[in-house]
């Protein structure tokens, strides 16, 4: 086991298959959308796009459904989550806007002493050293902890619900704390790309790539 990976387990993260796609170059932008404001934890339902599927708002946090781990399963990928963890749809992918990189959420007030300490041994590493982008912890509607080396690719057909806080679909709207998300998960999945290219296999064991393309062919 990769010692990165070992860390990850150790602080209760699910460990996703891979992902694909997101270049370093840069983000593109996509129409917001409004989500319908019902139930007490999720909406019932969204807008739907004109292929049939639903919208995803930039930056909204979901549930999504059991199919994407049968997707990650199918191509190699290994997802440990018994949890229901909602993720954060940080931004589309520059080559396809219909699918958006999607990094899981927790609640920091769950982790234990040692999970915590642990935790600062990333956060707290030089910036040049990739673990220093593996988590971020930002407010929601709480605390929050991002495990941003899970990202996952995602499309609206595996989106369940929207997570709703005070009464609305969460949408997170810190501009900072979007810019930090965006650069870890930025340099995540450039290093992924390029540990692709160079050693012919994934470097995160969710296989980041290997969804993504799955996705595509999906359509």
């Amino acid at each position: 086991m990769f010692p990165k990976l070992h860390g990850l387990i150790q602080l209760g993260f699910p460990m996703y298959p891979k992902h694909i796609g997101l270049d370093a170059n840069g983000f593109t932008n996509v129409p917001q959308y409004t989500l319908a404001k019902r139930g007490r934890h999720y909406a019932s339902s969204f807008s739907f796009a004109g292929d049939g599927g639903m919208d995803i708002t930039e930056n909204g946090v979901y549930f999504l459904k059991k199919g994407l781990y049968d997707v990650i399963r199918k191509v190699g990928g290994i997802c440990q989550d018994r949890k229901e963890r909602p993720v954060v749809a940080i931004v589309p992918s520059v080559e396809d806007n219909k699918i958006y990189w999607a990094i899981p959420m927790g609640d920091l007030s769950h982790r234990t002493t040692e999970q915590l300490e642990r935790l600062q041994g990333y956060l707290n590493s030089p910036d040049k050293m990739l673990r220093s982008c593996f988590y971020h912890i930002g407010n929601t509607d709480k605390k929050s902890l991002f495990f941003i080396s899970d990202v996952l690719p995602i499309t609206a057909e595996y989106v369940e619900r929207a997570y709703i806080a005070h009464n609305n679909p969460l949408i997170i709207k810190n501009k900072k704390l979007i810019a930090e998300l965006n650069r870890k998960v930025t340099r995540i999945l450039a290093f992924e790309k390029d540990y692709l290219r160079t050693k012919g296999k994934p470097y995160f064991r969710q296989n980041i790539y290997g969804i993504y393309n799955e996705l595509k062919q999906l359509g």
